[in-house]
């Protein structure tokens, strides 16, 4: 790496410093690795949310962006959550599914253990929390839009009986009932029940595909693909060349309107900062039980 990347620049009038251009790098390394593996193996991936805005209109990251998020059909997905177990390097780790006895994970996420990137909702755990890319799985959903309503509903009372397991979440009246009938269920049996309601049409052939393990935003419409648009072509990204969606214009759009615009100045660097604490300069060892921490997310 050509140590002038991290030179302090001004980018559309938003400073960006040397620790965030690490913070980037991270999650540029760990891309690699991830594209290695799925260049091997060919399996295919699409850069979605802020960082499908940052191919389109800087050719990299958004100036005052700091993660990365990545969509992958779901046969892709569990042929590279298969093969990464031996495959990824051993600097890096796969959370996902209910993987560590205080957290789980509906998405994939691959961490550098030696850098940190603590959420705040995961704050207290003591589980590997080092800078990390997420990758969504995406599901294929029915053409009936009263099926897919009855899908994503399902999968939002699992959301809520794993997060109450979880997190201090308040159950609706329907996820209470449902929390109690999968009272003897562990968390895994949860979580594969879970996970075998979202691909319940991954045999069938539907024209979309959905982020059906995350309701939160499978209920807003935001990541409702047209499954033939999901096919991917290369482009630019900081130093890298990457996988897009063949039509990442028209999801962005769906997404975000006219995405091309930039926010106003005084908006520009307000993303994570209150939501993801990140240092890549120590491992997430040195942070947890820190009494310092509690204070990086009220600064």
């Amino acid at each position: 790496m050509n140590t002038e990347y991290f030179m302090p620049e001004i980018r559309d009038g938003f400073k960006v410093t040397e620790e965030r251009k690490r913070l980037w790098n991270t999650e540029l390394e760990i891309l690699c690795a991830f594209q290695k593996i799925c260049d091997k193996h060919d399996l295919h991936y699409f850069l979605i949310g802020g960082a499908a805005i940052g191919v389109e209109r800087h050719r990299g990251f958004i100036p005052w962006d700091d993660d990365m998020d990545l969509g992958m059909l779901r046969k892709d997905f569990e042929t590279f959550l298969e093969v990464a177990k031996e495959e990824l390097p051993s600097e890096y780790y796969l959370q996902y599914g209910v993987c560590e006895k205080d957290m789980f994970s509906p998405l994939l996420r691959i961490r550098d253990g030696r850098t940190t990137g603590i959420t705040n909702a995961d704050r207290k755990s003591k589980a590997n929390q080092g800078i990390f890319i997420e990758i969504y799985p995406f599901d294929n959903v029915p053409n009936n839009k009263m099926m897919r309503k009855i899908q994503l509903l399902g999968s939002k009372i699992m959301s809520n009986v794993l997060h109450a397991r979880f997190y201090d979440l308040e159950l609706s009246r329907i996820s209470s009932i449902a929390n109690k009938l999968f009272c003897k269920k562990t968390n895994q049996e949860v979580f594969a029940i879970w996970n075998r309601l979202s691909q319940r049409y991954n045999k069938k052939k539907t024209e979309y595909v959905d982020t059906v393990m995350l309701p939160i935003y499978a209920l807003q419409g935001i990541h409702y693909f047209n499954a033939e648009g999901c096919k991917t072509r290369k482009a630019c990204f900081e130093y890298l060349s990457v996988e897009v969606a063949v039509e990442n214009d028209k999801f962005l759009r769906q997404q975000y309107g006219d995405y091309m615009q930039l926010p106003p100045l005084e908006e520009r660097g307000t993303h994570h900062d209150t939501a993801v604490f990140y240092d890549p300069y120590h491992s997430y060892t040195y942070w947890i039980g820190n009494p310092e921490l509690e204070q990086k997310f009220k600064e």
